[in-house]
């Protein structure tokens, strides 16, 4: 089924169209998140196919990210430090992950819970201690 990323990039604390510089502009991304959120900043970077649909929500997005943050020791939801940087055409969208995962509930009907138990490590417990 087909899915639409327009609500998801309205999340996006960083936008910028017609990149020409990727490296420069994940540069200036970080920047924001860390003036943001007095963290550091680490991108997980991903392109968006023309027509996403759920299994590409799930398969590329989804599950990667959960599984780079708790591999990071910086378990969903937070996952402090940690921001999407959605490549759509030629335009970036960078999200925080507690906005990915607000959104996959209202468009994927799935919670916080549910990806962990899909896609965590299952170490989430070690990485909160």
């Amino acid at each position: 089924m087909a899915i639409s990323l327009d609500h998801l990039t309205n999340y996006a604390f960083y936008a910028e169209e017609n990149v020409r510089n990727a490296t420069e502009a994940l540069r200036r991304a970080a920047e924001k998140y860390t003036s943001i959120w007095n963290s550091g900043s680490m991108s997980f970077d991903l392109v968006a196919p023309p027509d996403p649909d759920e299994s590409w929500a799930h398969e590329r997005l989804l599950r990667p990210l959960v599984r780079y943050c708790e591999s990071g020791g910086e378990p969903i939801p937070r996952c402090t430090g940690v921001f999407v940087s959605l490549f759509i055409d030629a335009n970036l969208y960078c999200i925080a992950v507690p906005d990915v995962l607000d959104w996959a509930q209202g468009e994927l009907d799935v919670t916080v819970g549910e990806l962990r138990d899909l896609y965590g490590t299952h170490e989430a417990e070690t990485a909160l201690r």
